[in-house]
């Protein structure tokens, strides 16, 4: 029980997550965002919206797996490469998009792709699904806020027989 009460103290102070002890092949984090086209979409309803697709499709940065230039070239990796992102709870695969927007530490994914059902919009299930990197369990809930762990560390490599 010590390790629920460690965050109800007077004096707030540093709490280190079970991502900071992932094994060092985890060498990335990865952050998800939500973009204009998806502010409140958290279940993948718009992602289905054929009228927003035709707009989304446009975004460079929609749908891809965002990388820093210098992060991509030490793995080498190039824009449209076929990746794969795996954390140690789960895996997706996308497409690669370089930029100078993200931290050399850091992957971006954004919107809410990916979900779906075998009755869902067949736009819905496109694109890599950030919540299948996520990890599940009482560990990785915080005891206050009962928020999930969001920002798991991952590891990027390109797809085998992917151009």
């Amino acid at each position: 029980m010590e390790e629920f009460f460690q965050e109800y103290q007077a004096v707030p102070h540093w709490i280190e997550n079970s991502e900071f002890k992932a094994p060092a092949e985890y060498d990335l984090w990865i952050v998800n965002w939500m973009t204009p086209y998806f502010t409140h979409d958290s279940s993948g309803n718009a992602t289905g919206n054929p009228w927003l697709a035709e707009v989304y499709c446009q975004d460079p940065y929609e749908g891809v797996i965002c990388i820093n230039a210098a992060t991509a070239e030490k793995k080498k990796l190039n824009d449209g490469d076929t990746v794969i992102v795996e954390s140690r709870y789960g895996r997706i695969e996308g497409q690669v998009k370089t930029t100078e927007l993200m931290h050399p530490q850091v992957i971006g994914l954004s919107g809410c792709y990916g979900l779906g059902t075998l009755q869902s919009n067949p736009l819905m299930k496109r694109g890599p699904h950030f919540n299948a990197l996520l990890p599940l369990g009482h560990q990785y809930v915080d005891t206050i806020s009962a928020g999930q762990e969001a920002g798991p560390r991952v590891k990027i490599y390109r797809k085998e027989g992917a151009q």
